[in-house]
Order: C-alpha cells, then structure tokens, then sequence
C-alpha cells in the first residue's frame, strides 16, 4: 500500500517497554506504590511491582493500577496480555485484576472501560491473562488494575506484572482508510 502523510500508522505491537527492562522509560504510569524491580519476572530481567497500602487500616475497596496511553488503529481487533504473580495477597482480600481504559481529562485518573477482570484467588508462579480489544479512537490509555472488593483489609498486598503487550490480531488494521500497519510495505 501506499503511504501517505495522513495514515496513521499503526503499531503491530502497540505498548511501550511491554517488560520493563528500560527503568529510565517514562510511558508507565500509575497509582499507587509502583516500582521496576529485579526481584521477579516472567521474561528478561524486570517486572513491575504494585503494591496497595490501603490509608487506613480496613479502607474499603482499595485500587492500585498501572497505564500507558498508547496509539493504536480504531475498529482493528487487538489482544492485550501479561502476566500477573500476586505475592502478598490476604486471604480475605476478594481482589479481582482487570484490563480497562482510563479517561485522563480530569484532575484524577477515571477508569472508564473494563475489557476483562479475573480474580486474584492465591499467591505464585506468574500467570497469564489475555482479553480481546478493539478500539474505537486512534489513542487509548490502556490500565491494568487491581481492586478488592467486599471486604475491609488491613496490610498490604504486593503483585507483579511483565510482559504486557497489546498486539495487532492479524497483524493487518480492519480499517484501512488513514490506518497502515507497520508491517505493510511502503511504495513511492
């Protein structure tokens, strides 16, 4: 095809720094207690922790979360993926992880679409969650976020996350009106 100024081109691959490795990358963002470690990763050699300290003890519904807003090809189906390992998790946190975008107008993060939720049942190995998306504008904020739900807890829970990629299903846009791969060939 060929390219003109006017294509937005999308991504094959749309997250930035999906493992973590570049500590000095400033396309993550979060709420939270969130840092890069080498304690523990699925791949490579870092992953990033979430650590939820609630304000007070027993605060109800507490959420720590972690985004990037990213451009990508609107109407083009799209897996998000990564790998979750909770290692400190009460017993009766009845906390749940979810993919969802976020609305970033505001003076706070509002977490606006939720894409997929699986419960966080027990502590582990990494383990992988993936969910369908398909977005309807050329840029998203992206968020991975945990919240516990129904009960009061005290303490703190701590997870990490790696290797989050948002990837091209077919690696060809459905749109193709303004919206090129990068993997489609240019012509002049």
């Amino acid at each position: 095809p060929t390219r003109r100024s006017s294509d937005l081109v999308c991504p094959v691959q749309a997250i930035v720094n999906p493992g973590f490795e570049n500590s000095t990358d400033s396309s993550w963002h979060g709420v939270g207690n969130l840092q890069t470690t080498t304690a523990t990763f699925h791949s490579g050699s870092k992953s990033k922790g979430l650590e939820m300290l609630p304000l007070t003890p027993f605060t109800p519904n507490p959420v720590v979360a972690l985004y990037q807003t990213i451009l990508v090809c609107p109407n083009s189906l799209y897996k998000a993926e990564f790998w979750v390992r909770p290692v400190i998790l009460p017993p009766a946190a009845n906390c749940i992880i979810s993919l969802g975008t976020v609305d970033l107008s505001g003076p706070s993060p509002i977490y606006s679409t939720n894409l997929g939720s699986s419960p966080l049942r027990n502590t582990g190995p990494f383990s992988y969650l993936a969910f369908p998306y398909t977005p309807t504008s050329s840029s998203v904020t992206l968020s991975v976020s945990v919240s516990c739900v129904t009960a009061r807890l005290s303490g703190i829970i701590m997870l990490y996350i790696d290797d989050f990629t948002l990837t091209l299903s077919s690696g060809v846009p459905a749109v193709t009106t303004n919206c090129v791969s990068t993997t489609a060939t240019s012509t002049t």
